[in-house]
């Protein structure tokens, strides 16, 4: 945990730039770990430096905007997990 905390500080150094395209960041494995959940620890920390990093590569809310002005958003589910998110969609 100390080691991915003291990483995840390394990229948001001002002094550092590195770049991450839209389109890369669903394969750039750049969300907290599933697993820390399980840890029995705060991870609230842990989760807002997660949270700091991708911000300066989203588009603006404008460019999210529907003509309704309100954002839209998406889920994108592979085949075999349908199920749990079909019981959701009526609600």
């Amino acid at each position: 945990r100390a080691e991915r905390s003291a990483k995840l500080d390394s990229y948001s150094d001002p002094g550092r730039r590195w770049r991450l395209e839209l389109e890369d960041i669903g394969r750039c494995a750049c969300e907290p770990p599933f697993n820390l959940t399980y840890q029995g620890r705060d991870d609230l920390q842990i989760k807002q430096k997660y949270a700091e990093l991708l911000p300066p590569f989203l588009p603006s809310e404008d460019r999210l905007a529907s003509r309704t002005g309100r954002p839209h958003v998406g889920l994108v589910v592979t085949p075999g997990y349908e199920g749990i998110f079909l019981p959701s969609a009526r609600l």
